[in-house]
């Protein structure tokens, strides 16, 4: 499981849309994994994804999309087989 978290400092959204394809479906942006974070009153957003244990090791971009755009972040998230 990981927890995926920021801050929108313009408090503009209500919700994130995080997208991976580490995680798992059924939600989905432009064909990428995604799921939804709430935006709280302050700006932070965070969610907790189970990632699927068949998922392939490697690196996997997770980006982050509010009120229908980009919010100009990546990170790379590294999944490891399962010891």
């Amino acid at each position: 499981m990981v927890r995926v978290s920021g801050y929108d400092p313009g408090k503009s959204c209500s919700s994130m849309t995080i997208l991976s394809n580490a995680f798992p479906g059924p939600q989905e942006f432009a064909g990428v994994h995604a799921v939804t974070a709430p935006v709280d009153a302050t700006g932070h957003f965070a969610v907790s994804v189970t990632i699927p244990a068949p998922t392939a090791p490697g690196g996997y971009p997770v980006t982050v999309r509010a009120c229908g755009g980009n919010f100009g972040v990546q990170v790379t998230l590294t999944v490891t087989a399962p010891h």
